[in-house]
């Protein structure tokens, strides 16, 4: 396979999550929940990544740890954005898909800048 067609590859499974990740938008939290229409943060990561073939363990924590760190300049769409326990998928400049908590739906928003926020790529 060729660096272009890789390229291409890893473009197409960067599309698939966020699309992925995107349709569930509007589905309940739930604590430990991974859907198909229940969530909790990592459940959602979880089962976002595994659209592409890519296992994740269904904790925030330990998926923190997956993948390598990138700076903010040089995240990509589809990329990990992790905080202190909680994770989400990033769809754009500054926002992602994430189950935010209890009594909340999934739903795409901006990120807010905090000391432990950290871009992880998985994919290419």
């Amino acid at each position: 396979m060729t660096q272009r067609q890789l390229a291409q590859r890893h473009a197409r499974a960067r599309v698939r999550v966020v699309a992925f990740a995107r349709a569930q938008r509007g589905d309940r939290y739930a604590y430990g929940a991974s859907g198909p229409h229940r969530w909790d943060c990592s459940g959602l990561t979880a089962r976002t990544y595994r659209v592409v073939g890519i296992r994740l363990p269904h904790s925030s924590r330990a998926q923190a740890r997956r993948g390598k760190r990138v700076t903010p300049r040089s995240a990509r769409v589809g990329d990990l954005v992790a905080m202190r326990g909680h994770v989400g998928i990033l769809v754009g400049r500054w926002r992602m898909v994430d189950a935010p908590g209890a009594g909340r739906r999934v739903t795409e928003r901006f990120i807010y800048r905090t000391s432990t926020l950290q871009f992880r790529r998985l994919i290419g």
